[in-house]
């Protein structure tokens, strides 16, 4: 995929965390094509480009058809995400205009987050992300996530032992669960509320409990994932990015 050059922080993977392919079976199995198709036809671009492409995707996600002063109301978390996105743009260019902007938006960044209790640092996760409600968002600097992960309130990814989780693409994390340490989801998994994950999670699997246990997926990603993000998996690993 075709990830921000982000200086700091860390860079995002240039290709899926996962080592495995998709399950090419069950009732998803189209769904789970495009996810595959993310890696392979998202390539990478200039810091431009690629913000751009994170706007729009992270827009779809959200089910937006345009910005605007109102989005920014009804969606805090899409209007931090939009600073989180310019801090990853600013970041990429190697310019002392780019670093007095970038430290700018960082600050407002951070404000924004502790407002809203989200804390997303630049660099982490892909284009596509979707937090559908504000508070208690915690994620470490050392995650690295794909594109269009859905992440619900009260959870936290975070380090162990110098490690901290890898996910794939599409993956979907459920209120109140926490992931640490050197685990890989799969593209296209679930995590179920309140599961505490310590162990790698394969794709298109559902996880739950505390320790979480893994178990066939079935028909929980048509269930739990939004139908906005379904349609962005879709057009998306198969068109490209944005031009």
């Amino acid at each position: 995929m075709g990830p921000l050059r982000v200086a700091r922080g860390g860079p995002r993977p240039t290709h899926s965390p996962l080592a495995c392919e998709p399950d090419m079976s069950g009732r998803c199995a189209d769904v789970r094509a495009a996810l595959s198709e993310t890696t392979r036809n998202l390539t990478p671009g200039s810091p431009l480009r690629s913000l751009k492409t994170s706007l729009e995707c992270d827009r779809v996600a959200y089910g937006v058809k345009r910005w605007s002063p109102l989005v920014a109301f009804r969606y805090p978390t899409l209007s931090y995400q939009r600073y989180l996105r310019y801090v990853e743009f600013c970041a990429a260019i190697d310019h002392p205009v780019g670093a007095v902007a970038c430290a700018i938006l960082r600050l407002r960044l951070k404000r924004l987050g502790q407002r809203i209790g989200v804390t997303v640092p630049p660099g982490v996760f892909g284009p596509g992300l979707s937090i559908p409600h504000y508070g208690s968002v915690v994620v470490n600097d050392k995650v690295r996530a794909g594109w269009f992960c859905r992440i619900h309130s009260a959870t936290n990814l975070g380090e162990s032992e110098g490690a901290a989780p890898c996910l794939g693409d599409g993956v979907y994390i459920g209120p109140g669960a926490v992931l640490y340490g050197a685990v890989t989801v799969g593209s296209g998994s679930v995590i179920g509320a309140n599961s505490v994950v310590n162990r790698n999670v394969p794709a298109n699997s559902l996880a739950v409990g505390s320790p979480a246990q893994v178990r066939p997926i079935g028909s929980a990603y048509e269930k739990v994932m939004p139908a906005t993000i379904i349609a962005g998996i879709r057009k998306y690993g198969k068109q490209g990015p944005v031009e």
